[in-house]
C-alpha cells in the first residue's frame, strides 16, 4: 500500500487472478478520462448516484476497473493522482510530496516491509506537510479498509474541523466510481461508511468534558499538535490503549507536533527513543528538508551572517549542504523572531534538530541566540556537547 515492495506483490496477485494488466496513468491522463466519463453524468442528478446520459464506452470501464484496483493497491498512486488539497497560496491542487512528506512516507513503507503497524511520533519543523500525508492516508483507509474506526484530533475543536475538512474535500473530490458510500453524517464530528461498516470521528484534547474517543476502540488516527494538549495523562491511561487494542499490522497510527519546552511530549519523545513508548517509532523532520518551501531569493548585498554560517558548517558535516536560498530564508526568518524577542518560538517551529527544538524551545534567564551560538560552535569542534550544566542554589556550577 505505501512501499514500492508491497504495491508490486499486490499487482502481481491481481493480474494472476484477473484477465487484466494493471498500468500506472499519470496524473495528465487520469484528469483526461475522469473528464471524459464525468461528461455522461446527467448534472440534475445526485452526485452520489449519479444518472448517465450514455451507456459508458469498453474503454472507459476498462479504466475504471484499473483505478479501482491501482487506488486500492497504492496509497501514492492516490495521492498524487485523486487527492486534491488547498496549497499554501489559496486555490486547490493534486497532492505533490515534498522532501518532507518523501521522509515520512519511508518510514512508513519501512514498517509495512517490516509487517509492523504504522505507530509513529513525529517531531517537526513548522508545516512540513504532515497534515496532509496523514489525512491522505485516512482518506485511503475510508476506500480500502472494512470493520474499523479512525480518530482525527486537535488540541482545540477548530483545529480539529481543519483537519477533518482536508479529508472531506479529498473524498468530495472523488469520481463517483471511487467514493465511498456514506450512510449518514454527523456535521464536523463523524462519518459512516455502511458498505465498510467503517466510521471517522473527530475528537479535540482540549475539551471540559470527556476524553478524546472515549469508549472506542481506534485503528487508524490522526492526532495533532501534541505538545499543547492539556491533559496527557487520559491521552496515556485512556487514549493510547484504546488504539494497542485494535493493534495489527495495518493500523496507521500518528501523533504529531512541534516541541515547546519541557513537557509531555519531550518525555514522550525521549521515551520512543528509546524504544520504549508503546512501540510508536520516533521521527524527527526538520526545516531544511523542506527546500521548496523554507527557501527565497536573497536580496543584493546580502551576505550570510555568523548564526547562519554555523549552522550550515554544522550541516556540511552530516552531508547537508544548505543552499543560498535556504541561508537567506533562515537569516531574514531568525531576524524577524529575534527583533520580537521570540527565538524561543523560532527554534521550536523551526528547528534543526530535537534536541534543538526542545532545549531552545523555552523560555531562558539567558539569551537564546547566545546559547545556540554556543551549541553550535562546541557541535563544530567536536561534533558533541562536552557536558550539560545547570546552576545551583549557592552559585556553583556542576
Amino acid at each position: 500500500m505505501y512501499s514500492q515492495k508491497t504495491i508490486s506483490a499486490a499487482a502481481n496477485k491481481i493480474e494472476a487472478n484477473f484477465p487484466i494488466t494493471l498500468r500506472e496513468y499519470t496524473p495528465e491522463e487520469v484528469d483526461h478520462w475522469v473528464e471524459r466519463i464525468n461528461s455522461a453524468i446527467d448534472r440534475n442528478s445526485n452526485k452520489d448516484n449519479p444518472r448517465l446520459t450514455r451507456g459508458l464506452e469498453q474503454d472507459e470501464m476498462d479504466f475504471m476497473t484499473n483505478e479501482r484496483f491501482m487506488t486500492k493497491i497504492s496509497y501514492p498512486y492516490f495521492a498524487t493522482r485523486y487527492c486534491w488539497i488547498k496549497p499554501d497560496k489559496g486555490g486547490e491542487q493534486k497532492v505533490r510530496f515534498w522532501e518532507s512528506q518523501e521522509l515520512l512516507l519511508n518510514v512508513i513503507s519501512e514498517l509495512e516491509d517490516a509487517h509492523k503497524p504504522v505507530l509513529i511520533m513525529l517531531l517537526k519543523a513548522r508545516q512540513i506537510g504532515a497534515s496532509t500525508v496523514a489525512e491522505t492516508i485516512l482518506a485511503h483507509k475510508c476506500m480500502t479498509a472494512f470493520g474499523t474506526n479512525s480518530l482525527i484530533a486537535a488540541d482545540e475543536p477548530k483545529q480539529s474541523a481543519f483537519l477533518f475538512n482536508m479529508l472531506l474535500r479529498v473524498l468530495n473530490r472523488l469520481p463517483f466510481w471511487l467514493r465511498p458510500h456514506v450512510e449518514h453524517k454527523v456535521k464536523g464530528t463523524e462519518l459512516f461508511f455502511d458498505r465498510l461498516d467503517s466510521s471517522i470521528f473527530v475528537d479535540s484534547g482540549n475539551k471540559r468534558v470527556g476524553g478524546v474517543g472515549q469508549g472506542k476502540t481506534f485503528q487508524n488516527g490522526h492526532l495533532s499538535e501534541m505538545a499543547t494538549w492539556e491533559d496527557s495523562k487520559m491521552v496515556e491511561e485512556d487514549l493510547i490503549p484504546a488504539v494497542l487494542s485494535g493493534m495489527s499490522p495495518n493500523m496507521f497510527f500518528i501523533m504529531e507536533s512541534t516541541a515547546k519546552g519541557y513537557n509531555h511530549w519531550r518525555r514522550w519523545w525521549i521515551a520512543s527513543k528509546k524504544d520504549n513508548f508503546h512501540g510508536f517509532v520516533p521521527v524527527f523532520i526538520p526545516w531544511w528538508s523542506i527546500k521548496e518551501k523554507y527557501a527565497a531569493d536573497p536580496t543584493g548585498g546580502w551576505s550570510p551572517s555568523s548564526a547562519i554560517t554555523l549552522v550550515a558548517d554544522n550541516l556540511k558535516q552530516v552531508g547537508v549542504d544548505l543552499t543560498r536560498k535556504q541561508m537567506y530564508w533562515w537569516d531574514r526568518t531568525y531576524a524577524s523572531y529575534n527583533e520580537t524577542n521570540r527565538l524561543n518560538a523560532f527554534y521550536a517551529e523551526y528547528a534543526g534538530s530535537d534536541k534543538e527544538a526542545f532545549q531552545l524551545g523555552g523560555q531562558s534567564i539567558f539569551p537564546i541566540s547566545v546559547i545556540q551560538e554556543l551549541r553550535q560552535s562546541a557541535l563544530l569542534k567536536t561534533r558533541k556537547m562536552a557536558a550539560v550544566y545547570s546552576i545551583q542554589n549557592k552559585g556553583e556550577i556542576k
